[in-house]
Order: structure tokens, then C-alpha cells, then sequence
């Protein structure tokens, strides 16, 4: 058979290199990936004999910046790479961990050095890579070797979650095409998502403290905000509704988020406000890690999931904001991972999958504005706040406080 590349015939060979990747003509990878591991344990040795002179931190910084890149280098491209060629890597990695920590063996060495088996590593890496091609369309030519979406009649779970065709490969080496693996990469993505969705939400959460405490305001306003939050709340009893709605006529709700230190630990309550005397207006326990965001962002997710109406959320927290408006674009893109490169994912990444497809299922829209938390008249004088978002605002921070309190 004759090769050709434009006009230059190719003569076929059991390896070549292409861009400094070494290809077998199975596409094991055992070759780039033993080529790979040398390079990794010549720098690993280097860093090594200047170990006396360097801090642990150090050596761990030079270990990750000289040997990790020759392990990671195209190991996208080796999908389904064979058992001995991951096995090479997996040995240096685990190499670099043992030197760099002077454990004597590999699992106490990744522990100490919170670094995932390398096997988890890779596959977060690959998650966050097709991700970005997929939903950022990065590059395009790869975006457009990935087939469409399942469709039919019959509304399956799988169409439903909008997973992607899987072309069938006639041949091993099929198999390793873009089109053919990364379809299925982004569907295990979506199945995962849908198993944290069916997921027992009211399951009692984990006790941790958060890593900095929400501050509560000073205590010169103390008195002054009892008094103002206590004739708000008698005069908007008077002439509001049981529902508010803006200009636009859409439902205004306030939600807000409560970590407190209670006599059973850290415990963290969500509140959603509608408005005097509105059924709907409940405070939550929290799932999961017991802090102040994860609680605003229950709050959030309660809202969407519990209204069809066009809604306006009223928040105090910039977390959520950001994450509704931009965050969750971008770490949608990376498989929700933080650092995927460490299998690290987000905080919250859980509750952040659901409330990202609950938006994207959503009929009608849903706006979320960030409000002063805590405020007072002045800060209505500063242009910061509006004394109907104050009074709301404290209601649904109420609420929040009792779930905490009461859990």
C-alpha cells in the first residue's frame, strides 16, 4: 500500500516520530511513553543530587516544573494506550513522588503530596480537555470530528441528557480515533452529572469548618439594625403582597446562606424569602461540607428548581453571581475540575452540575442580582442598596439562621 502526505510518498515504518511523539503502527504508545518516562527520570535524578541544598517545597516545585511535562506531553493523544506503556509512566510518576517526599513507598507518597494515582490524573486530564474542544469549540477542527447528539422518538434518558452519538470503530485502530473516543468521554461526563442530580440531597452533611469564617457586621450597628430590620419588617407587613414581583413581572426572591458555629459543630442553613407571609418562604439544611457558600448556593438552587415563573434571585453573595453569570461556562469546559491536572475538582462541583442543567432546561429565564447583605440606611444614601432589598434581604438571612440553628 503506498502512503502519501500531499504529493510526498510516506514509506511505511513500525515507528515514526511526528512532532516529537513517537507513533508505533498499533498506536500503543509504549514507545513515546517509555521515551517519555526516561526523560522524566533523568530530571527526577537531576533534582535529586541537588536535594541537600533545596526545601522540601522546593524540590517539589523543580520536580513539577522538569519532570511532570515529559510524562503529560500528547498523552491525549494515546486513547486506550496499552498496559505496559501506562505501567512506564505510572513507574516514573510514582518514582518523582517517592524521591521528592523521601517515603519509601508510592501511596504514602502521593498522599503526603495530595497528588492523585496517575491513572485518576489522566483521566480527569482527558475529561477537561475534550470538555474545552466540545464546549468552547477549542480548536474547531477537533469540535468538528464530534458527531451530534442522540435523537429519536422515544425520549430516553440518555437523550435527554443530551449525550453525544458513539460511531461504532470497525477496527482496533478505529477505535482510536478523536471522533470515536471523545463522545464517549463527554457521555460519561453527562452520566456522571445525571448520578450526582438522582443523588440524595437531604442525606445529613459532612461537619468541616470553613476555611474562613463569613464575617458578621460590626457590632457598633447592632442595636441600629434590630431596630431598622424590626420596622421594616411591621411596614412592608402593611402593603406588600404575600409574592413580590419586579417592573418586569417577574417574582423577586431573596435568598441567603448561614454557617454558624452551633453546639454540634459547623452546621449551615440555606433560606429562600419571597415575601410577608408567602408559604414559600423556608429555610434548608445543608448537604455536604457545612459552609457559608455551599449554603448560598442551595439557597439559588431551591429558587430555580421550585419555580417555573420568570424569576428574579435577589443575593448577597458575589459567589454566586459570578458563578451563574461566568464561572460555570468556564468550569463546565474543564469537566467542573479546578485543577485537573491534580483530579482536583471545584468546590461545590456537585450542586454547580445541577443547578448548570436546571438553567439550561429552563423554559423561562431566571436573573440573578447581587444585593447588600446586612445593610442599612446609609448604604441606601451610597447608592449600594434599596430599602425594599434590605427588608428582603434580612428575611431570607432569618430563615437561613434558623436551618443552621435547628439542624
Amino acid at each position: 500500500m503506498e502512503l502519501k502526505m500531499a504529493e510526498h510518498k510516506l514509506t511505511a515504518q513500525k515507528e515514526m516520530k511526528v512532532l516529537g511523539v513517537f507513533l508505533d503502527e498499533q498506536l500503543t504508545g509504549e514507545t513515546q511513553c517509555a521515551n517519555a518516562a526516561g526523560k522524566a527520570d533523568r530530571a527526577t535524578a537531576a533534582v535529586k543530587r541537588m536535594a541537600k541544598h533545596l526545601k522540601s517545597e522546593d524540590k517539589i516545585l523543580l520536580a513539577e516544573a522538569l519532570a511532570l511535562p515529559h510524562m503529560e506531553y500528547c498523552q491525549n493523544a494515546f486513547y486506550n494506550q496499552s498496559g505496559a506503556a501506562r505501567e512506564t509512566v505510572e513507574r516514573a510518576y510514582n518514582r518523582m513522588a517517592r524521591m521528592v517526599t523521601g517515603e519509601g513507598r508510592s501511596e504514602q507518597a502521593l498522599r503526603k503530596l495530595k497528588w492523585p494515582r496517575w491513572t485518576k490524573r489522566r483521566e480527569a486530564v482527558r475529561k477537561a480537555f475534550v470538555s474545552k474542544i466540545y464546549y468552547l469549540k477549542e480548536p474547531e477542527v477537533l469540535r468538528e470530528m464530534m458527531p451530534g447528539k442522540l435523537e429519536g422518538e422515544i425520549q430516553t434518558r440518555a437523550v435527554k441528557r443530551g449525550e453525544l452519538q458513539e460511531p461504532p470503530a470497525e477496527t482496533f485502530i478505529g477505535s482510536k480515533q478523536f471522533s470515536v473516543w471523545a463522545p464517549r468521554v463527554i457521555n460519561e461526563i453527562l452520566q456522571q452529572q445525571s448520578k450526582v442530580e438522582e443523588g440524595d440531597e437531604d442525606m445529613q452533611g459532612e461537619v468541616k469548618k470553613e476555611k474562613k469564617e463569613h464575617k458578621m457586621p460590626s457590632d457598633e450597628y447592632a442595636k441600629q439594625r434590630v431596630a431598622y430590620y424590626t420596622y421594616l419588617e411591621e411596614e412592608y407587613s402593611k402593603k406588600e403582597n404575600a409574592t413580590t414581583r419586579d417592573e418586569k413581572g417577574r417574582i423577586r426572591i431573596w435568598t441567603d446562606g448561614s454557617a454558624r458555629n452551633t453546639k454540634k459543630g459547623y452546621r449551615a442553613g440555606a433560606g429562600v424569602f419571597y415575601g410577608h407571609g408567602n408559604p414559600k418562604n423556608r429555610g434548608w439544611k445543608v448537604s455536604g461540607n457545612q459552609t457559608n457558600q455551599r449554603a448560598e448556593l442551595t439557597a439559588l438552587l431551591r429558587c430555580i428548581e421550585g419555580e417555573e415563573e420568570a424569576i428574579l434571585i435577589c443575593t448577597d453573595s458575589t459567589y454566586v453571581v459570578k458563578g451563574v453569570k461566568r464561572g460555570r461556562y468556564k468550569w463546565k469546559s474543564r469537566a467542573w475540575y479546578k485543577n485537573p491536572g491534580k483530579a482536583k475538582m471545584i468546590d461545590n462541583a456537585d450542586l454547580w452540575q445541577i443547578v448548570d442543567s436546571v438553567l439550561n432546561a429552563r423554559e423561562e429565564a431566571v436573573e440573578v442580582k447581587w444585593v447588600k447583605g446586612h445593610a442599612l440606611p446609609h448604604h441606601i444614601n451610597q447608592g449600594l442598596t434599596t430599602e425594599k432589598d434590605i427588608w428582603g434581604n434580612n428575611g431570607s438571612d432569618v430563615l437561613a439562621g434558623k436551618a443552621a440553628e435547628n439542624m
